[in-house]
């Protein structure tokens, strides 16, 4: 998840558009991939990196992928690091009016 790593450089500095902060004000994954193994539920993927400076972040999976929904929770149980989190399931049989 590329919006965990915005305070690292992947290129030289070229301009003062680099000294900018590029941090998101927050992230909206919806049904997300790589946030851990794709086949064993298990800790969070080294992609996706949570500090207190991640942005805070709300993540959307259906009820019936119950391998993303454990990452999803895994990424929202990061509390300790004082990260604003929320996920949410989808389930057909609840009618919401978003």
């Amino acid at each position: 998840m590329a919006g965990t790593h915005w305070d690292e450089s992947t290129y030289s500095k070229q301009d003062a558009a680099d000294d900018l902060n590029c941090r998101p004000d927050f992230l909206i994954p919806i049904y997300p991939a790589y946030l851990g193994d794709e086949k064993t539920p298990g800790p969070l993927s080294p992609l996706v990196r949570v500090t207190k400076e991640t942005p805070p972040t709300f993540i959307a999976v259906t009820h019936d992928d119950q391998l993303r929904g454990l990452n999803a929770a895994l990424f929202s149980g990061h509390e300790f690091n004082q990260v604003v989190a929320n996920s949410s399931v989808a389930r057909p049989e609840v009618r919401r009016a978003w």
